[in-house]
């Protein structure tokens, strides 16, 4: 894990809910553009009903809801892998003027793996 990587997991570790929230749906900040449809989908998949007004308010709703029904590690998750299908769109483009949202994007599907996986590991089997 790079230092970069490292300080960005930090970061998201201190972050309350609504920070972390926030801090995911700014697309200049996270490198995504996640869409209240793309909550609404996950939260469909995990059987935790999301009725978002908004990019923040649905991912708020998702992880909340998620942790009510003891499914948190599975919304962590299928937010990974949709970051993941993100990026890998964003790459396809191949266009330059991407570039700095790829690197970003990179880097905080990078830290979200790491807290996803240390949630597992705190979890147990």
């Amino acid at each position: 894990m790079t230092e970069t990587n490292r300080d960005l997991v930090e970061e998201l570790r201190e972050m309350g809910t609504r920070r972390l929230v926030r801090w995911l749906t700014t697309p200049a900040l996270s490198g995504f553009f996640l869409s209240p449809a793309d909550m609404q989908r996950i939260g469909a998949s995990l059987g935790v009903p999301v009725t978002p007004f908004g990019r923040a308010n649905g991912l708020e709703q998702l992880l909340r809801g998620a942790a009510i029904d003891d499914r948190l590690g599975d919304a962590l998750s299928a937010l990974r892998q949709e970051m993941a299908a993100h990026l890998a769109r964003y790459q396809a483009l191949d266009l330059p003027a991407l570039d700095s949202w790829i690197d970003r994007a990179t880097a905080t599907l990078g830290a979200w793996t790491a807290i996803e996986a240390a949630f597992a590991e705190e979890e147990g089997p």
